[in-house]
């Protein structure tokens, strides 16, 4: 993905077609407009004046200079907050494996970090209930900084769930440690963990659709429906291999959390590069408006 369409040079110059001579304020409603992020009038002749600047002075290429005008005020802080989701989670994870000798990223869980009696466990609590505040303003920067659609607010609304459900996981209700009674909190660490999954799944489709509509995203929606399926069968290698107690459960376990993860990076870095553009008429077809 390279740029802004071609479509971009069809609408200068139907935008300067279309302009009116009047400069009255009685004329200003007649000029062409767009709605921004926030539904609010925008004339389309700001943006292509503030880019035929920075063409000129740069050498930059319009469609880009169009695109790089907007991207700093909108869709770079949903790479941020993804990005700070996939930094704290592998680091929490990471730096747990080195405060506990005995702990190993092979046949262990991820949950076994943080469970009832584990060494470190208020530490890395922690740092993972950073993680699920990171994927709640994830949830949050996607419905503000991307056209809305059906799609994307339910992929918004689920994420949140998923950091909801993701912090209760680590704080009132952890895994029972190995070797101690079973506890209600433990079985509803069981179950809160298949939503987890649940949720993970169905955040990376719902978000593929709605990423779809956007002419610079609409790669990432095809990446994000693959990962969701790479989900569903590593999850359930992960499921036989828990239900076997396989020495290799902790490894089978990262698959599907490294399908995640890899999709919080790669929507990071679409995040930080592309600013997402809706279809010209909106494609009711793809967004689900």
């Amino acid at each position: 993905m390279h740029g802004h369409p071609p479509a971009t040079f069809v609408g200068i110059r139907a935008t300067r077609r279309a302009l009116p001579c009047c400069p009255s304020p009685a004329c200003r409603d007649q000029r062409p407009y767009r709605a921004d992020l926030n539904g609010n009038r925008q004339e389309v002749i700001g943006d292509l004046h503030k880019a035929l600047r920075k063409t000129s002075q740069g050498g930059v290429h319009l469609s880009q200079a169009i695109l790089t005008d907007r991207v700093g005020r909108t869709s770079v802080f949903v790479g941020w907050w993804a990005t700070a989701a996939v930094g704290i989670y592998v680091t929490a994870t990471v730096l747990g494996g080195l405060l506990d000798p005995s702990y190993s990223h092979v046949s262990m869980h991820v949950s076994e970090l943080t469970s009832s009696h584990a060494p470190n466990r208020m530490m890395l609590a922690g740092m993972y209930v950073g993680y699920n505040a990171a994927l709640g303003g994830l949830g949050l920067a996607l419905l503000k900084h991307l056209q809305r659609s059906r799609w994307l607010v339910v992929a918004s609304l689920l994420l949140v769930a998923n950091a909801v459900a993701g912090v209760l996981t680590v704080t009132w209700f952890p895994q029972d440690s190995y070797g101690y009674p079973a506890t209600t909190a433990g079985a509803v660490h069981i179950a809160l963990g298949g939503v987890l999954a649940l949720l993970s799944i169905l955040v990376m489709f719902t978000a593929g659709r709605a990423f779809r509509s956007q002419m610079t995203w609409a790669t990432l929606g095809q990446f994000s429906t693959a990962a969701a399926v790479v989900m569903v069968v590593t999850g359930l290698a992960t499921a036989v291999a828990t239900a076997a107690a396989s020495p290799y459960m902790g490894l089978a376990e990262r698959l599907p959390i490294g399908a995640f993860l890899l999709w919080l990076a790669v929507v990071a870095w679409y995040g930080f590069r592309y600013q997402p553009e809706p279809f010209p008429g909106g494609r009711r077809g793809v967004d689900g408006y």
